[in-house]
């Protein structure tokens, strides 16, 4: 089967796609230490946030 397979060259990362136990606590001591009432609403004002503070400074640069 694989010898149908069409090469690329784009690279694709080999890296398993799951947080590591201690980023799983980090997250939940986080969590807990917040004062956020539900993990979704921590979600989107921190994470979300975050990430979206990052894609906005790295337009700027």
């Amino acid at each position: 089967m694989g010898k149908y397979f069409i090469s690329s060259d784009i690279k694709q990362r080999n890296k398993p796609s799951h947080l590591s136990i201690s980023e799983e606590i980090t997250i939940v001591i986080a969590f807990h230490q917040s004062g956020f009432q539900d993990s979704k609403t921590y979600y989107i004002h921190l994470v979300c946030a975050t990430s979206d503070l990052h894609k906005r400074l790295l337009i700027q640069i």
